[in-house]
């Protein structure tokens, strides 16, 4: 609250017009005489309170974003798909593959070594066009940690694996395009904030 006093004050002004000076004398003691005084009284200064009501804005507290929690089933289900891409584009690629992005334990190791032995002789896989391999997902079981699963699935696989070409230019040589189908047991481990295939196991061919 702010408070502003406002002092209005009536001035008595002379003013000097450049004549002769006024004389002054003593009261004359003749009992006739008035001496007859004449003034101004300026008014009693007033003051004036203006009140301003100040008011305050208080902004709504800060909340956070509403977070979404995948249900464990469903992330399993993006962790194998993940896992295909992943593992299609490193045989592509074998010498800038990094399977320790999307690989742990066991199927990291068997995945180093075959790399390995792909690098040096030229050969990467490939799918075709018109028949790229698939899988469905049969079952799965997630462990009481929840972080843990074992997925059983259902593989047409239609894999190439390319080498190098003959001749220069050539187009890549076919060193094996069967196509099978294949029951796999997948096991997914939660590591590095995601979840990593573990292990695979060829459970029917």
């Amino acid at each position: 609250m702010r408070t502003w006093t406002l002092g209005i004050i009536l001035l008595g002004l002379a003013s000097c017009s450049g004549k002769d000076p006024i004389e002054f004398t003593e009261p004359s003691s003749d009992p006739t005489t008035v001496a007859v005084t004449a003034g101004v009284t300026a008014p009693p200064t007033v003051a004036v309170e203006s009140t301003v009501a100040e008011t305050t804005s208080t902004p709504p507290p800060a909340t956070d974003p509403p977070t979404t929690t995948i249900p464990l089933e469903d992330q399993i289900r993006q962790a194998v798909e993940a896992d295909k891409i992943a593992y299609d584009a490193c045989l592509a690629d074998p010498p800038n593959c990094q399977p320790e992005s999307f690989l742990g334990g066991v199927a990291l190791d068997i995945m180093r070594q075959t790399l390995s032995d792909m690098i040096p002789i030229g050969l990467f896989g490939g799918q075709p066009a018109d028949d790229p391999t698939t899988q469905i997902i049969e079952s799965m079981e997630i462990g009481a940690s929840g972080e843990i699963a074992k997925v059983r699935t259902c593989v047409w696989d239609t894999g190439i694996i390319f080498g190098p070409p003959l001749s220069p230019g050539e187009s890549p040589t076919i060193v094996n395009d069967r196509k099978v189908t294949v029951r796999l047991e997948l096991t997914f481990e939660q590591a590095d904030g995601m979840w990593k295939l573990t292990r695979k196991h060829l459970v029917e061919q």
